[in-house]
């Protein structure tokens, strides 16, 4: 049976989550064509062990000690081989992962510039208000979105070996993250500016808390 391959990668051009993205999906690929090699050895030594103490009707305890030996030894090197098809899923898992977080942040990236929100190098929207209350819109949803995606980012880095073994979970939030991407139309989170340029929440607003009308109203004791 021939190695496996790596998985297609999410179509992204830069490198704004850091990370060799491609190098890690290469590199993966080189694992994966370890482990036929690894295999075909260990057959191949099966064999020539079957050949001298079968051919030669070799019996004895020395015939069950080297038998029982290099069975310990041949164990060994499948499992080395296991390993290192675990360790190549697990490359190429982040590297799928980290595709898919880049491409979504630059999707993101291009329709909050096509409403003048300027996008730098780094992908990072500007830390200053925008005077354009749409623009505005654009920028502070999309100042979220880019903060989730580098925390996802994070997350799936240091969380790529747990995530090989139980993975459920995080790629559900991962897959909640990179969906929360929506055109705007609406403010999602309210903001306003102070005399510093800086942003902070609106007053007022209600997209995060309860104004106090809608707390439950507690019961008096009789």
């Amino acid at each position: 049976m021939g190695a496996k391959s790596p998985s297609p990668l999410a179509a992204f051009a830069y490198n704004w989550i850091g990370g060799d993205i491609h190098g890690l999906s290469a590199f993966s690929g080189t694992l994966y064509g370890y482990v036929p090699e690894v295999t075909n050895v260990v057959t191949s030594l099966d064999n020539r062990v079957q050949r001298i103490v079968g051919d030669a009707s070799w019996t004895g305890n020395a015939a069950s000690s080297f038998t029982k030996a290099w069975e310990k030894d041949s164990s060994g090197a499948t499992a080395l081989g296991i390993v290192i098809s675990q360790t190549g899923d697990i490359v190429n898992g982040l590297a799928v992962n980290l595709a898919k977080i880049e491409g979504a942040l630059e999707q993101a990236a291009d329709q909050a510039a096509k409403n003048k929100v300027p996008i730098g190098s780094d992908g990072r929207p500007p830390q200053m208000c925008l005077a354009d209350p749409n623009a505005e819109q654009w920028r502070a949803d999309y100042q979220q979105f880019y903060n989730d995606c580098m925390l996802e980012a994070t997350t799936a880095r240091t969380q790529a070996p747990v995530n090989s073994r139980r993975c459920t979970g995080r790629s559900s939030r991962r897959r909640r993250v990179i969906q929360a991407w929506r055109p705007v139309t609406t403010t999602r989170w309210p903001t306003t500016c102070v005399g510093s340029g800086h942003c902070r929440p609106a007053i007022g607003s209600t997209s995060r808390a309860r104004s106090p009308a809608s707390k439950p109203k507690s019961k008096r004791r009789s």
